[in-house]
């Protein structure tokens, strides 16, 4: 029996019904992935490779253009090209640095046009972050950028394939679309200052992970980064909930994650739960923010589990990262609302 009809079975909501599916038809890309990881002794390219495709999983379900799974692809192969740029750069911190505020700023300004096209660029951006971190020469830049590609790839043709007559409903944004709204950005001055200062922002926020990077010197500092670009928002209260929430559901998996592990440190054990933590990410990718950070902190402190890097380091470090990032964002974007304000009671 097929699993849609399966899933038929059950009285859900029909946005229910496809969450489930489109997250059950991402899982056998990732397993094979992974099988093939196993296969070849090389857990490393394998779990490469499958962030390629955990991305392309999430993209599955977002809306853009009028192909159903130009999301996906066009994250993948973005991604792919941005890890392989984030790879030489990352030999020159200066660059770095410039570079990701460059991507936080180019973040922001499509968020306020469209918000599958912004995740769109966050995964462009989060690839850039953590190759950036894995710095190499020309080799391991082209090795990193081909592993997450063919991994994107592969998943992308598998969920197609899986879902080749499923179909849903779509919010289709058109490039004519987005003209029409810078349009109207440039014609009120008050959302074109707005918008011109959204990047300015951005790339303020990641300056001060650095600074806050620089004086901790945490090790996987990329988090720091990806977490401030994630739950940065136009509004200050948006930004200082999603941050409350992203650090209560890194804590909460980090918790499980090491408790899994410390009961069965088994490869293919791990492997398993990985499985089963990002289904769950999948279905809860629209949900609640803390349950969707909960399961991914849980997927991410398991991954590391395989290059054998202590469970207690990899958690005490994601846990400052994800402050530093939360805190940061925080920051400015209450220096932002001081000046909003600011502005207001000049004008009267």
């Amino acid at each position: 029996m097929k699993f849609g009809n399966i899933i038929n079975k059950f009285s859900l909501k029909e946005e229910t019904k496809k969450d489930l599916l489109i997250a059950l038809y991402s899982l056998p890309g990732i397993l094979i992935i992974y099988i093939v990881g196993f296969i070849c002794n090389n857990i490393i390219y394998a779990s490469i490779a499958a962030s390629g495709a955990v991305t392309a999983g999430y993209g599955a379900n977002k809306k853009i253009l009028r192909y159903p799974f130009a999301p996906m692809i066009i994250a993948v192969i973005g991604m792919s090209l941005c890890a392989g740029l984030g790879s030489i750069s990352g030999n020159y911190y200066i660059i770095y640095v410039i570079g990701s505020m460059f991507f936080a700023c180019l973040c922001s300004l499509v968020g306020l046009i469209d918000q599958n096209a912004w995740w769109i660029l966050l995964q462009w951006a989060i690839a850039y972050f953590v190759a950036g971190y894995y710095a190499g020469n020309l080799y391991s830049a082209v090795l990193r950028c081909c592993l997450i590609m063919v991994g994107g790839l592969f998943q992308c043709a598998c969920i197609i394939f899986l879902l080749r007559k499923f179909s849903f409903h779509r919010n289709i944004i058109q490039p004519k679309n987005m003209a029409k709204i810078l349009k109207n950005i440039y014609e009120d001055i008050d959302k074109k200052i707005r918008f011109h200062a959204a990047a300015v922002y951005a790339a303020l926020t990641i300056f001060i992970c650095f600074i806050f990077i620089y004086f901790f010197k945490i090790q996987y500092y990329y988090w720091a980064t990806m977490t401030a670009l994630v739950i940065l928002k136009p509004d200050f209260m948006d930004t200082f909930k999603r941050a409350k929430n992203r650090l209560l559901g890194t804590f909460i998996g980090i918790v499980i994650a090491t408790g899994l592990v410390l009961l069965n440190s088994s490869k293919y054990v791990m492997t398993a739960e990985i499985i089963v933590s990002l289904y769950l990410c999948y279905v809860f990718s629209n949900q609640t923010y803390a349950i969707l950070t909960t399961f991914i902190t849980i997927s991410a402190v398991l991954m590391f589990s395989f290059t054998g890097k202590p469970e207690l380091e990899i958690a005490f470090d994601r846990i400052i990262a994800t402050a530093i990032g939360g805190f940061s964002a925080i920051i400015i974007m209450a220096i932002r609302s001081f000046y909003f304000k600011l502005s207001k009671i000049h004008r009267l």
